[in-house]
């Protein structure tokens, strides 16, 4: 998506939010238009729910807003009384659109002092892994995501199996390889041995690992390096040189830093 698209599609976003929680805001004592300001209505809706400014920063984290998002569908419904079992099952999988449902068609009323303690031990697990995942989402995402050697195209220099760290303040935030993947994991699911991802995994990049050599093929990711185009592939041939394994490259070539 072009920068264009991506502002289009930030704006079609707050005017959604928008029509789906002003009549909300006006009964928990705000003003309908705060609901419409860009940053400022998300900063105004942590005040309502009762939760720190700056989970409005997560809100605009690649990655972590998918997670962050539905917490905060959840939490505004409860804000309002809509705390059952089968609220927040609806409000999840209407993707928060139910609080158009309770934006307009439900009289409900504003909870400021409402507790924001788990009432169950459920609960308790829920919001303890929530918040386990979004740190390691940041951790992995931004700063460092542990990887295993997933093919043989670089024997003589790094195994299959093999362990590395990728540096993610180097290399930037991996792209997702396909829309839909498993969460949380690389190439394959643990303990299944089975594709995490849809597809096959960046299949043209791979062709060149597996018949190139490693000489060769370190060349051409870093011919993409400027582009910023990442995947799985190019980030373990790119670390590759950077660890402390002595062996040499395929046809006695070693490479410099």
């Amino acid at each position: 998506m072009t920068l264009i698209q991506w502002f289009i599609f930030f704006l079609v976003v707050q005017v959604i939010h928008f029509l789906g929680t002003w009549k909300l805001y006006k009964k928990a004592g705000r003003q309908a238009w705060e609901a419409i300001i860009p940053v400022y209505n998300a900063v105004i809706l942590m005040k309502i729910i009762g939760r720190p400014w700056w989970w409005t920063i997560l809100l605009f984290i690649p990655i972590v807003n998918l997670i962050m998002f539905p917490v905060v569908w959840v939490e505004t419904a409860r804000s309002f009384g809509k705390n059952t079992t089968t609220d927040t099952v609806l409000v999840l999988i209407t993707l928060g659109f139910y609080l158009y449902y309770i934006n307009y068609m439900q009289d409900v009323t504003y909870r400021e002092d409402r507790s924001l303690v788990p009432k169950s031990t459920s609960g308790e697990w829920v919001s303890s892994i929530l918040f386990a995942v979004v740190a390691a989402t940041i951790v992995h995402t931004y700063v460092m995501q542990p990887f295993t050697i997933p093919t043989g195209s670089l024997e003589r220099t790094l195994l299959i199996g093999d362990f590395l760290f990728v540096s993610k303040f180097h290399y930037g935030a991996r792209t997702p390889m396909t829309t839909v993947s498993f969460p949380m994991v690389h190439d394959t699911i643990p303990k299944l041995g089975v594709k995490s991802y849809l597809g096959s995994c960046c299949s043209y990049h791979c062709t060149h690992l597996c018949n190139a050599t490693f000489y060769n093929t370190y060349r051409f990711l870093r011919t993409y390096l400027v582009n910023w185009r990442f995947s799985i592939c190019k980030q373990v041939s790119l670390w590759g040189p950077y660890t402390h394994d002595h062996r040499k490259f395929p046809n006695g070539t070693r490479h410099n830093s």
